[in-house]
């Protein structure tokens, strides 16, 4: 499954939600279809996903190490200033779906009063395989 489907899959199932906390490595990985090795035996890296349903643009927190290349809509943040981006989010006034079961405290403190529960949305969209998979 190609990002730009994934993206509207995901986009058709947020709702009210202008934009999309990912923070399970393993939902990013396969939502974004990047791999890296920051975990042993894994294929994932360190990172938070913001997808913002209107622009397509995803604001991806890692280092930038991993990326040799530009990412076609993709812009990169420093992995530690995903509090302050979120900050500036909930300033705005964006409703942040976010899966309240993978998202840490920290994060959900941040957004809890512009929080949109979102439960699954990827795993559900993960779990309906194609022809080819």
């Amino acid at each position: 499954m190609e990002v730009a489907d994934k993206k509207k899959a995901v986009s058709e199932k947020m709702g009210d939600a202008t934009c999309l906390l990912l923070t399970a490595l393993d939902q990013i990985a396969w939502f974004m279809n990047l791999r890296a090795s920051d975990i042993e035996y894994n294929p994932v890296f360190f990172s938070y996903a913001i997808f913002t349903k209107e622009s397509g643009i995803v604001d991806l927190f890692t280092d930038e190490k991993h990326f040799e290349k530009p990412l076609e809509n993709v812009l990169l943040h420093d992995y530690n200033s995903i509090n302050d981006h979120l900050k500036k989010l909930v300033s705005q006034g964006a409703k942040i779906g976010v899966d309240k079961n993978k998202c840490n405290a920290e994060l959900d403190l941040i957004i809890k009063d512009n929080s949109v529960n979102l439960d699954n949305v990827v795993e559900t969209i993960k779990a309906c395989k194609t022809q080819v998979e």
